[in-house]
């Protein structure tokens, strides 16, 4: 809310992230060491940007980083290579998507599944000084041979609590 007043939820438009990752190594117990590279970050079909965005973006294209997942997906840890070179701002929103990254990836079922199956994910995060609770569902839509496509929706809530969040007018909460 914003001076008692309740604040609409803000919409965002369908992002999309192109990255490559190459395997390093798979320990016995089926982790797996990687490196990754964001090849490019868009908006949806026919989403504008504005210039200050797509800006974002484009400092985000290139940016590597090595990560560990277990066999079931789960991030055990993830470090971003943030180059020198990047805006403070976005410096900061990497720096704490980099410490997030482990608790907000996709993670496989446990049990089998087949096509048009799904299962569900929790997870909890400190995004920037706010606390967020994230539940993600899975579908499995196609398979073919080690490649598959599952589509994916997401709710994000944060509960009730004090955020001091630098930058915003006296009265905000």
């Amino acid at each position: 809310e914003v001076a008692g007043e309740q604040a609409a939820a803000p919409t965002l438009p369908p992002i999309l992230a192109d990255l490559s990752a190459t395997v390093n190594k798979v320990a016995p117990n089926g982790d797996i060491d990687y490196t990754f590279a964001f090849e490019s970050l868009r908006a949806g079909e026919g989403i504008a940007l504005s210039p200050e965005a797509q800006q974002s973006f484009d400092q985000i294209s290139g940016i590597t980083g090595q990560a560990v997942m277990t066999a079931t997906g789960e991030q055990t840890h993830v470090d971003l290579d943030i180059p020198s070179d990047v805006q403070p701002e976005m410096r900061t929103s990497l720096e704490a998507m980099s410490s997030q990254l482990s608790k907000l990836t996709a993670r496989f079922p446990t049990e089998p599944v087949g096509i048009g199956g799904s299962w569900r994910t929790t997870a909890s995060a400190e995004l920037n000084v706010l606390r967020t609770d994230v539940v993600t569902t899975y579908t499995l839509r196609e398979r073919n041979g080690d490649q598959y496509r599952t589509e994916l929706s997401y709710e994000q809530s944060a509960p009730d609590q004090d955020a001091n969040i630098p930058g915003l007018p006296p009265g905000v909460r």
